[in-house]
Order: C-alpha cells, then sequence, then structure tokens
C-alpha cells in the first residue's frame, strides 16, 4: 500500500479558567493546557495579563500541548496535542474569563473561539454524554454476554450524543472516546448483541468525518451495520474507505509511539474488512474477485509487518537438516479451529511417518474463543511477536514452541489463529506445511500468518489453488508452492446398496448453514411434486448470528413447517455413520454457495446417488465446481439442475446406470491410496515420484 495521505493535526485547544474552579478537567485525547485567569485580568490591559497568566511565552505553551501527544490513555477528551501546529481552539469556561477569550484567540493563533452560552452549552453536554455512555458501558459489563443493555439507557445516549454533536465544534467531539467504548462493548458482548448495540446508540450520527475516520470509529460503526442490516448492499466503496482511513490513523498512532491505540485502529479496518457476511457466506465478494485491491488498505501497514514478522528481514525459507539414515520423520500435526479433518491426513502419512497430534483448542484453551477475529486475539499475536508484553501469552507461546522442537514436519490444518501462532514461534529447521480448506482463505487470520515460514500450501480444489496464489500476491508471498491435492474421502467404506424409493429422493449432508443454501434444494424441491428431499446434519438455527443470517435461517425454518414442504422433507440431525441414511437416497445435491471440494458429495457418490452440483458461484469465475468433478455432474440453474434429476432418473435402468457411473467416477478421482500417497509426497516433502500417484483429471472416463 501506498503511504497513507497526510492527515489534519488533532485540535489544539486552550481552556481560560478561574483559580479555584471546581471545573479542573482534562478534556480530550490529552491533557488539556488550563490556564488560571486571576479576577482582576478581566479589565484593562488584558493583553499584557493574560500573556503573563500564559507563562509570558506562547511557543513554551505550544510546546507544551505537542508534548501531550494525541491520545492519552485516560481517554476523556475534548482536544488532542500533536506532533506540530498552532493552538485550534480557545475555550472559556466562566463568565470571568470571556472578556479575555479573543485576546486569548490572538495571542495563541487560534481560529474558533467558544464562550458565553455556546461554552457552557458544550461543556454542559460533553458531561451528560459521559454520564450517560458510563451508564451503558457499565450495563454492558455488569451484564451476560448476550444481554442488550436497557433501551431506554441506550436511547439516552443516542439522544446526549446527538447534543454533543450539536453543542460541540467538530474538533472538540471526542470521537477517540467514542471508539474506545464501541470497542469495550464489543469485547465484552456476543457479536450480534455488540452490533446492534454499537448501531443503536451510535451508528447514523453526524461524527466528524475525518476524527471519526482516523480514530477508527467509522470503520467500526461500518462493521456494526454490515452485522445488522438484513437487506442492503454491503460492498459500496464507504468500506474500504473506512478501512483506509483507520489504518492511517494507525499509521499515526504507531508513528508516535502509541502501539496500543495503533493496534486499536488497525483492528476497526481488520474486522469490517473481514466481516463474513462479506465474504464466508455470500454469491459473490470483492475479496475473491480482487483479492489485492480489497487487502490494500492493510498491506504496507506498520501494524502488519509487525505482526507477520515482515519488519525484520527474512532470513528464506529453512532448509531441513538432512535425516539420520533409516530414521523415520517425525510429524506434528495441528487440528487447527475450524473442522475436525486431520484424522485422514495422519492416516495417509502415519505409513511413513511417526505422527504426533496437536489438539490446539484442547491444548490452549485461549484459542476458543479465536475463530473469530477480535482485538484480544490481536493483541495475543502482538504479544507473540513482541510488539506488546503479555506474559500469560509468553508462557503459551513457549509452550508452543515446545511442541515443535524436534519435529521434522510441523503440519496445520487449517489457515487459522492456531497457524498464525505456529508460524511465529515454529524454530529454525522442521518443513512447515499449511492446508486451506475454504473459509480460512476468506477469514482475517489469513493475512497475519508469517508465509515466509511456510514451505508448502496444500489446497482441497483448483479453485483454491487460483485464490490462495492471488491472496499471497497480494500480501507480496510469490515463491510460496500452492499444491492441489483432493480431499482424503473414504469412498470405499460407502456401500451402494439403496432402499425403496431411493431413486426420487434428493439428499444433502451438512446443510444447516447459510453458506450450504438449502433454499436453492429446496427451489429444486418445488419443481416436481414426486421428489423428497433427506437433509443430515444438526438442525438450523435462527436465533443467533448476524442479521443477514438470522433472516435466512428464519425464512428457511418457515419454509421447512410449510405443509406443502414439510412431509416431503425428512431431517436426520447429526449421525455417525452417514451411509445409513444415504441408503435412501438416490440423487445427492451440492446447492452451496461455496465449497472446497464437498466432502459430503463425494461420500454421497460413492453411495450411488446421482450428483448434481450446482456451480458454486462464489468461485465459479476460478473453476468452481467444474474445475473439481466431471463436467455432468455440475449444473448452472436450477433449469439444468431439474432436467439432470429428471433425466437420470427416468427409469429404473437408466437412474442404476447413472449411479453406478457416479460411483466409478468417485472411487478414481478420490482413490484414498493415491490421495495418500499424494499426501505423504507433499507434506514430507519427498518428490512427488511414482509414490505419489498422477493428478486424476475429473474430465475422464466417468
Amino acid at each position: 500500500m501506498s503511504a497513507p495521505d497526510r492527515q489534519p493535526a488533532p485540535a489544539r485547544v486552550v481552556v481560560l479558567d478561574t483559580p479555584g474552579s471546581a471545573d479542573d478537567r482534562t478534556w480530550g485525547a490529552a491533557t488539556t493546557e488550563t490556564v488560571r485567569v486571576t479576577s482582576g485580568e478581566g479589565s484593562g490591559g488584558a493583553g499584557s495579563r493574560l500573556r503573563r497568566a500564559l507563562g509570558g511565552a506562547v511557543p513554551a505553551l505550544r510546546s507544551a500541548l505537542r508534548a501531550r501527544s494525541h491520545p492519552a490513555a485516560t481517554g476523556r477528551y475534548l482536544a488532542a496535542g500533536g506532533p506540530s501546529g498552532p493552538v485550534d481552539v480557545v475555550v472559556s469556561t466562566t463568565a470571568a474569563t470571556d472578556a479575555l477569550a479573543a485576546v486569548a484567540a490572538r495571542i495563541t493563533g487560534a481560529p474558533d473561539v467558544l464562550v458565553g452560552t455556546a461554552a457552557r452549552r458544550a461543556v454542559g453536554a460533553l458531561e451528560d454524554w459521559e454520564r450517560a455512555l458510563d451508564r451503558v458501558t457499565a450495563g454492558v459489563e455488569d451484564g451476560p454476554r448476550d444481554r442488550f443493555p436497557e433501551g431506554a439507557v441506550v436511547a439516552d445516549l443516542r439522544a446526549r450524543a446527538g447534543d454533543l454533536l450539536t453543542a460541540c465544534p467538530d474538533l472538540l467531539v471526542p470521537v477517540d472516546e467514542v471508539a474506545r467504548h464501541a470497542r469495550a462493548w464489543v469485547a465484552r458482548l456476543d457479536h450480534e448483541v455488540a452490533a446492534r448495540l454499537v448501531d443503536d446508540a451510535l451508528g447514523g450520527l453526524p461524527w466528524p468525518v475525518g476524527p471519526a475516520g482516523r480514530s477508527g470509529l467509522t470503520a467500526r460503526l461500518l462493521w456494526a451495520r454490515t452485522s445488522t442490516d438484513a437487506e442492503g448492499d454491503l460492498t459500496g466503496p464507504d468500506l474500504p474507505a473506512a478501512a483506509r482511513s483507520a489504518v492511517a490513523g494507525s499509521e499515526e498512532a504507531w508513528a508516535a509511539g502509541a502501539t496500543d491505540v495503533a493496534l486499536d485502529r488497525w483492528c476497526d479496518a481488520w474486522e469490517l474488512l473481514y466481516h463474513r457476511d462479506l465474504h464466508a457466506d455470500v454469491e459473490r465478494s470483492p475479496l475473491v474477485e480482487d483479492p489485492a485491491g480489497w487487502l490494500a488498505p492493510l498491506t504496507g501497514s506498520s501494524v502488519l509487518a509487525a505482526l507477520t514478522g515482515a519488519a525484520t528481514p527474512a532470513a528464506g525459507r529453512p532448509v531441513p537438516p538432512p535425516r539420520e539414515d533409516g530414521r523415520r520423520p517425525r510429524v506434528l500435526v495441528g487440528t487447527g479451529m475450524l473442522g475436525s479433518f486431520h484424522a485422514e491426513v495422519v492416516g495417509a502419512l502415519e505409513p511413513a511417518a511417526d505422527v504426533e497430534v496437536l489438539d490446539v483448542v484442547a491444548e490452549f484453551p485461549r484459542l476458543r474463543r479465536q475463530r473469530r477475529a477480535s482485538r484480544a486475539a490481536l493483541g495475543d499475536v502482538a504479544a507473540t511477536r513482541g510488539v506488546t508484553s503479555d506474559r500469560r501469552q509468553d508462557r503459551r507461546a513457549d509452550r508452543l514452541r515446545a511442541r515443535c522442537e524436534g519435529r521434522d514436519v510441523v503440519f496445520s490444518d487449517w489457515a487459522d489463529a492456531s497457524t498464525v501462532w505456529l508460524a511465529a514461534v515454529l524454530p529454525p529447521g522442521p518443513r512447515f506445511v499449511v492446508r486451506v480448506h475454504s473459509v480460512d482463505a476468506l477469514t482475517a487470520w489469513f493475512p497475519l500468518v508469517d508465509w515466509r515460514r511456510v514451505d508448502e500450501v496444500v489446497v482441497i480444489a483448483p479453485a483454491l489453488r487460483s485464490l490462495v496464489t492471488d491472496l499471497l500476491a497480494a500480501l507480496g508471498v510469490t515463491d510460496l508452492p500452492v499444491s492441489y491435492l483432493p480431499g482424503l474421502v473414504a469412498v470405499h467404506a460407502m456401500p451402494a446398496e439403496k432402499e425403496d424409493g431411493a431413486r426420487h429422493t434428493l439428499g444433502m449432508i451438512g446443510w444447516a448453514r447459510r453458506v450450504k443454501d438449502v433454499a436453492w434444494a429446496l427451489d429444486l424441491l418445488e419443481r416436481d411434486p414426486a421428489w423428497r428431499l433427506v437433509l443430515v446434519g444438526p438442525p438450523l438455527e435462527a436465533s443467533s448470528g448476524t442479521a443477514r443470517a438470522r433472516a435466512y435461517a428464519t425464512a428457511v425454518l418457515e419454509r421447512l413447517d410449510r405443509p406443502d414442504v414439510r412431509d416431503r422433507v425428512e431431517v436426520v440431525g447429526w449421525c455417525d455413520d452417514v451411509s445409513v441414511p444415504l441408503r435412501r437416497v438416490g440423487v445427492m445435491l451440492s446447492t452451496s454457495r461455496r465449497e472446497g471440494n464437498h466432502h459430503g458429495l463425494v461420500e454421497g457418490a460413492a453411495s450411488g446417488a446421482v450428483p448434481v452440483v450446482r456451480d458454486w458461484p462464489l468461485f465459479a469465475r476460478r473453476g468452481g465446481a467444474r474445475a473439481v468433478f466431471p463436467p455432468e455432474w455440475v449444473v448452472g440453474s436450477l433449469e439444468e439442475a431439474a432436467d439432470r434429476v429428471r433425466a437420470t432418473t427416468a427409469d429404473p435402468a437408466t437412474w442404476e446406470r447413472e449411479r453406478r457411473r457416479a460411483r466409478d467416477a468417485a472411487v478414481r478421482m478420490f482413490d484414498p491410496e493415491r490421495a495418500a500417497a499424494r499426501y505423504r509426497a507433499a507434506v514430507l516433502g519427498v518428490g512427488a515420484g511414482d509414490d505419489a500417484g498422477e493428478e486424476v483429471s475429473p474430465r475422464g472416463g466417468s
């Protein structure tokens, strides 16, 4: 990223007060310079008296203001010091000092003066707003994570914020304090509750554009609106612009040595750009379509360089030392946090290596709450990298480093927070391989991995190879091998026998998430009253998630409860052995908006169900499903899907022929022995050779 545009310096304020006044506040992101004026100084000779009250030297005053750099940890503020520049505002807090305000403005060069009723109104508005803000934050801190604060208290805060914005000039609006409280709510509450609170209390108000952007407040408000908006367009230009402003503010704080503030503001941009509703569960994503453009606000920033180790010169990828003759390689397999697919990798490696499993969540419970990006999670990465200090995180890093010692290879499943930790602590020597599935390429952890420490990336679909290559390039990594290896599926273990009625029964394994888009399956079901649908997996929940996730789930559940649908859909629930419900399924569906290679679809095809695969729209332009499966399996529309179901189930003989062809193709493409050999070659770094076998094209012999 190019250097951020130079932003206006924060406000500098001189406050005129009288000795003994109860108003001895610190206003602003730094301590405001308060000048005490005695009672005799309000009349003749005001200029000289004020100069004496100012210490006789305006430059000294300005130096004092500059020394109190924006922002201070104490946080209540009406104005800020900064690296340079004149005084911006003179504020008179009492009637006794009003007459001197204009003189003070001439002495200090301040272009704005706040006196009389307007000054007292601003003071009152600030005090009322602070009390209302403290009441809301106290309610958040005292209540459970899933409880929204009392509505009247939130409404009062919004009203007081409106009064503050009306009474105070833009330079005096305490946007950093607003942003700090909003972050505290997000840290304390569940995602959906925090987003609603931020939006209800603070969203849509006329916060000063420049200061709100640099403070991260604008990015945080857009994050909240993205979470609470169930219908609007989420990908307009406001989002990257807000992220750029927050990162620019982060750079200012970083340059001033305010590391925590720099991390705060960078986190506001990071969480906004990687909001799940923008990428993971949609049909189009700006991150997928233009990785370099979407990530531009983050790449090149000082915080990202520090968190990934890029601020220090790269030593090149370590070359593992040669092993002793005859010794099996020692491999550590990290489970990752987003799904449990590591067991198949362990099984593939065990014939050639001594494998130990690192259950990252069980051994490091701190990671349990880091499936989603957060300021606390970012703080752990910062501490691991030595950017900040945290003794508990130091101990966690030491334990993780010790688990990696003596290994020849470390394999980390999923590019998640555990992989970020591993890349940060992994000692020189071991080969480091990371497997990327699908959603992890779209989450906030991907750019925080030190990819310079990774020796090879394994992906489970050609579309992922295309996307990951572009994502790495956007992060400045162009020399890292990215290999496509098909999923490890126990295709031979799937019995091919079917029950009566299976020919007209559609099926899905894993359906209860928006990305699986079961609504598309219901649309298909409505094309023929003779068809039935079996849904295998945990039920759909409508009580949690973002507004879009809840709206989608509610609509699907209402649809499933309709009389014309209810009697044609069987919800099986969680099943340890999917081969049992698959005996009732004759047509296997993949209706997802995004997939890797869709494990459940392959299991269904291996069981002898005819596959009907939607060309996963999020990845379609990168090859999508058509790069994984035979072309006849993949459909581009509901009409094509209905035509394929009818054509392949027209009569028992046709269906029997088509399902046998599908089973043969699944076994050939996902042959476990060939796939296991390719995993051993990639993970152990022994080269493809004869042991690895050849990549099987989905287009041949299906």
